[in-house]
């Protein structure tokens, strides 16, 4: 008989991202059948490990979580002409400059499914290319503030391999 042996994990890279402050939730499909339960846009590590191990076809995965939407505008140049009056004005308005866009990426490790698993999908943004009519088609659950661009994007991050084991 043939056995397949794992020799690497497929890892990929959930994002979130978009332009104004995210909100709501998003889902995510295996294999192009079996869908999570509503991931929140803020979602630590442990629930989308638990949401993916969920599924019948998720076997098991290991899950790290990397705020990506922080920003920190007070970095911005000031004009040497306009040093002290420019200085003062953004050291009463530091506040206002720091803002979190709640946007994150997910590292997903497959431990237990071996070869090349197929990228995952997700559902529902604000901006995928990928919909047939953008005013018909399925309403968004991760939403952006105000700029309507949420956007979840997957990358392959690493490609699994199997080698072939006679015995």
């Amino acid at each position: 008989s043939t056995l397949q042996a794992g020799r690497r994990a497929t890892v990929q890279r959930i994002s979130t991202t978009a332009t104004s402050p995210l909100q709501g939730t998003f889902q995510l499909t295996l294999d192009g059948t079996h869908t999570t339960a509503q991931i929140p846009y803020d979602a630590d590590a442990s629930q989308v490990k638990s949401a993916i191990e969920a599924l019948p076809n998720g076997g098991k995965v290991d899950v790290s979580r990397i705020s990506t939407g922080f920003n920190d505008d007070r970095q911005w140049r000031i004009p040497l002409w306009n040093e002290t009056q420019d200085s003062l004005h953004l050291k009463n308005r530091y506040e206002e400059m720091l803002h979190n866009l709640n946007s994150y990426d997910w590292v997903v490790t497959f431990l237990t499914r071996s070869g090349d698993v197929p990228p995952v999908t997700a559902c529902c943004d604000e901006s995928n290319p990928d919909r047939p009519d953008r005013f018909f088609d399925t309403t968004p659950t991760l939403k952006s503030g105000f700029s309507r661009d949420s956007s979840i994007t997957i990358t392959t991050i690493s490609h699994g391999e199997t080698e072939t084991i006679n015995g």
